[in-house]
């Protein structure tokens, strides 16, 4: 049979993925399945699966669907004419209008942008809008989405019920957050008429969004907040954009939070004490030491985390032996923010403990450890070439784990070109290894310069 003579039979087996029989629509994803054009069909038999009612039919199509993607893996499934989009956008079905609208948010169609602006005024899409036409960038909607701000403000001070379903107060977060990450000047204006009144929803994420414009008219009214009895992580919200629109007055306020409010929960501590580290004020070194030290005010690994990448990003020698003593911390991340601060200083009193903590860390060892071994070859060359000597003579000596962990260092360091190529060496230890599964390992990491680190 002819491509020509084909056509029509095609055409029909689609028209049937629609039929009211249940039978006949099976039937006609079967025949689609096999079909030489099968994968054209794909977008079709998507949107079947989406329209089905009925479960067995469902797992038919589902399974018949998803042979057609088996037989043509790498493929992207045809993207739906733009004008089809907008009529599914219609549909009563939940799931075809999510699939059509997920379309529609990366669409290349220069109308995509007047359709989504459309969709603020639909009450099931319109969140969904909203944070799209924020991800978008799109300076286009930024009066279409100040305007259903102000619907909604009027709905709250009148007191009148929305036309709209959806939480008011969801609704309008989503769009202070979205003129946030437009970043224009238009919504400043409206944005600081919101941080002005203490009762109003989403004056958090107006900060924020004000903050993120970075215009410099909402710098006097985001200071005169400090004024209030504002609760912590306000304060730290109020820090933050103003930091982010050039003001630091709001560092002394915060200083004194994370210094006199340790009874805060954890997570708002770790946040004020990260943004001590963003304001770059060295005076926060001594409070976050201070901290360090205490241990119950330290018990949680997210405060531990905090203060050293704080410290990290604060680089004051004041600090060193306190992230000296985060090297061996329980938390990884605060291991990793330890290592990345330390081996920024000049100063030789770090060389020892980060190439004696680096054995333990094999994860740090691959990422980033070719760096850092380099880093102490020019700050101290004869202590770093006397620890690489010392681990060579380790790997006849030590306990079979620990034994291991030295020859995953060398061999990448070796690889790395860190040090001189010791092949002679480790081909050696792998040879005279007893361990049938550290002996497998060994001869991976020589084969392909790897492991999958499960230990």
């Amino acid at each position: 049979m002819g491509k020509e003579e084909q056509e029509p039979i095609f055409e029909e087996l689609l028209e049937q993925l629609k039929d009211q029989n249940a039978n006949v629509r099976r039937a006609a994803a079967r025949a689609l399945s096999e079909h030489e054009d099968a994968w054209k069909a794909a977008r079709y038999l998507k949107e079947a699966i989406m329209r089905e009612k009925s479960p067995l039919t469902k797992n038919s199509l589902n399974y018949l669907f998803k042979k057609i993607l088996d037989k043509n893996t790498g493929k992207e499934i045809e993207e739906t004419p733009f004008e089809i989009l907008i009529e599914q956008l219609k549909e009563d079905i939940v799931e075809i209008q999510l699939s059509a609208f997920n379309e529609l948010i990366n669409s290349k169609n220069p109308k995509a942008i007047d359709v989504l602006i459309s969709l603020l005024k639909e009450d099931f899409l319109d969140y969904h809008a909203i944070v799209a036409l924020g991800e978008r960038g799109d300076p286009q909607a930024v009066l279409p989405l100040l305007e259903r701000l102000d619907y909604q403000t009027r709905c709250i001070e009148e007191t009148v019920v929305s036309k709209y379903e959806k939480s008011e107060e969801l609704i309008r977060k989503s769009i202070l957050q979205a003129l946030g990450k437009l970043g224009d000047s238009r919504a400043v204006k409206s944005l600081i008429s919101i941080i002005k009144d203490s009762n109003s929803f989403g004056r958090k994420e107006a900060i924020e969004s004000l903050g993120a414009i970075g215009d410099k008219r909402a710098i006097e009214p985001i200071y005169s907040l400090l004024e209030e009895e504002l609760n912590v992580e306000m304060v730290i919200i109020v820090a933050s954009a103003l930091r982010k629109l050039g003001d630091y007055r709001a560092f002394e306020a915060l200083l004194d939070l994370v210094e006199n409010r340790t009874d805060e929960l954890s997570m708002n501590l770790a946040w004020g004490i990260k943004e001590l580290g963003e304001y770059g004020n060295r005076k926060a070194t001594e409070v976050i030491v201070k901290h360090w030290n205490n241990p119950k005010l330290m018990l949680e690994s997210i405060k531990r985390e905090a203060a050293v990448e704080a410290l990290a990003k604060l680089q004051d020698e004041r600090s060193i032996d306190t992230l000296i003593e985060a090297l061996s911390d329980s938390s990884y991340t605060t291991r990793v923010f330890a290592y990345e601060a330390l081996y920024k200083f000049q100063d030789k009193k770090v060389v020892a403990p980060i190439l004696q903590c680096l054995i333990h860390d094999l994860l740090i060892i691959s990422s980033q450890g070719a760096k850092i071994f380099t880093k102490m070859k020019e700050l101290d060359k004869e202590k770093t070439d006397e620890f690489i000597s010392s681990l060579t003579r380790q790997l006849m000596k030590r306990e079979k784990f620990a034994r291991y962990q030295v020859f995953h260092v060398l061999c990448i360091l070796s690889r790395e070109q860190v040090i001189n190529p010791i092949n002679r060496e480790l081909k050696q230890a792998y040879t005279l290894e007893k361990d049938v599964y550290y002996r497998g390992k060994m001869r991976r990491l020589l084969r392909y310069g790897e492991d999958d680190y499960a230990m």
